[in-house]
């Protein structure tokens, strides 16, 4: 394979995977410092709490990811004009999108925590974060919308650099407002909105200066782009939200099993799987734009080859990943000030989650090869089968087995599953592919 196809895709797959990292880490410092300064109430707060902020920022990955897959795939076939209308619909769409959650979910957002098991302290703390994580919701929809656009825009590295500034800003933040100001619950959410909020200043800038600016009339919503962005943009929206529907689901098993301690080292045990589940789904995210582009120069080939190195190199990041966790398991604990009790059950479960890891890395990228290639069908098949069908009866059925060990075991069994149903799916999409590149 040309030496310039491998370039290209360390190009975008390392700034990619970073990006993505990072993204993530906004709400793992917050769980950081909270633990620190408010303890398990803090952590069990987030916790309950994340589904919403996940939502929030999982929809302006799926309509960015959408947006940026039809760009994407009308610069392929050099069709530029075409390219600059699903930019400008991608951030129309994103626009919308933010001020309707924020004024939706600011309504019911009380109902909203109570339903997610919310109560007593842990309802408190929810609360104070949501309130304000709500209202700054724009930064959180628009800066993970602009993030794919950037990347397929080829401002791979620029994509990465703007949110290095946002975590480091979000870590300053974090210090001099949980710690030095004593704001706990309301500083973690300034602290994410703010430097989610430079994020979008600074993307701001490259979307809209001289060189990228595109003539009014590409705003104005296209019915057949937009169909193609939300067709697209439902896998990347479930790849992001998924891990935060199994939250629920756990987190209403940990109640019923262990308590709000579980609920605490579930808080835990969610960030470190979501650092592996990120920095994989960074991978893919990161091949992505180079299987769209291809896709539409009809390189089938070169489609194949990005495919098997996607996932050899998220597969080894995943072991790689979850041998480092396992080394640490008793530090983790300590590093999130966890409670005694908590911590236990933390170092007892770490090495049942990093089994699921090499999984993850199969499944992820997966995913996002299916959409990269505009196969939503599949895409949508893989991504929602976990949340919504696997992980609820695995999470139903193990813990009546292994008591509180079965929500933990649920995790890994639920991968194997979905692993399996990416390798059927493949072989059929394989064959559609080579249908749709033939006959073009």
């Amino acid at each position: 394979m040309d030496k310039s196809i491998n370039k290209k895709f360390w190009k975008y797959v390392i700034p990619s995977m970073f990006t993505c990292l990072l993204s993530g880490i906004y709400c793992l410092v917050d769980g950081l410092f909270i633990g620190q300064a408010v303890g398990d109430a803090g952590l069990a707060g987030i916790n309950i709490a994340w589904p919403i902020a996940a939502l929030i920022l999982a929809i302006g990955t799926g309509i960015g990811i959408g947006g940026s897959v039809v760009m994407s795939n009308y610069l392929g076939r050099n069709q530029e004009n075409k390219a600059k209308l699903a930019r400008g619909n991608t951030i129309v769409l994103l626009i919308i999108a933010a001020l309707t959650l924020t004024i939706i979910i600011y309504s019911f957002i009380g109902p909203i925590l109570r339903m997610l098991g919310a109560a007593d302290e842990v309802y408190d703390t929810a609360l104070i974060y949501c309130r304000i994580f709500v209202l700054g919701s724009i930064f959180q929809l628009l800066g993970t919308g602009f993030t794919p656009l950037l990347r397929n825009m080829g401002y791979v590295m620029f994509a990465m650099v703007i949110m290095i500034l946002g975590f480091v800003t979000n870590i300053v933040l974090d210090y001099i407002l949980i710690i030095s100001l004593n704001m706990g619950m309301a500083g973690a959410a300034l602290a994410t909105v703010t430097g989610q909020a430079l994020v979008v200043i600074a993307s701001t800038f490259i979307m809209f200066n001289k060189k990228n600016r595109i003539d009014f009339k590409k705003y104005k919503l296209d019915l057949y782009i937009v169909t193609k962005i939300f067709r697209i943009g439902l896998s990347p929206l479930g790849l992001s939200l998924s891990p935060s529907i199994i939250i629920i689901f756990a987190n209403w098993q940990c109640i019923k099993y262990g308590g709000n301690i579980a609920v605490a080292a579930y808080a835990v045990l969610s960030y470190v799987m979501s650092t592996a589940q990120l920095l994989v789904q960074g991978v893919g995210e990161g091949s992505q734009p180079l299987i769209s582009y291809y896709k539409g120069a009809k390189q089938l080939d070169i489609i194949h080859y990005i495919r098997r190195k996607t996932i050899n190199l998220a597969v080894v990041i995943g072991i790689v990943t979850g041998t480092i966790i396992i080394a640490m398991k008793t530090t983790i604990p300590q590093i999130f000030g966890a409670s005694a009790e908590a911590s236990v059950i933390i170092a007892n479960s770490l090495p049942i989650f990093t089994v699921a890891f090499p999984l993850i890395a199969i499944s992820r990228t997966s995913s996002a090869y299916f959409y990269g290639i505009q196969h939503a069908n599949y895409a949508s098949i893989l991504v929602y089968l976990e949340p919504l069908a696997i992980t609820p009866l695995c999470m139903l059925i193990l813990p009546l087995i292994f008591n509180l060990n079965g929500v933990w075991f649920a995790i890994p069994v639920t991968q194997g599953f979905v692993v399996l149903t990416a390798l059927i799916l493949y072989k059929y999409s394989n064959k559609i592919l080579k249908t749709e590149i033939a006959s073009h």
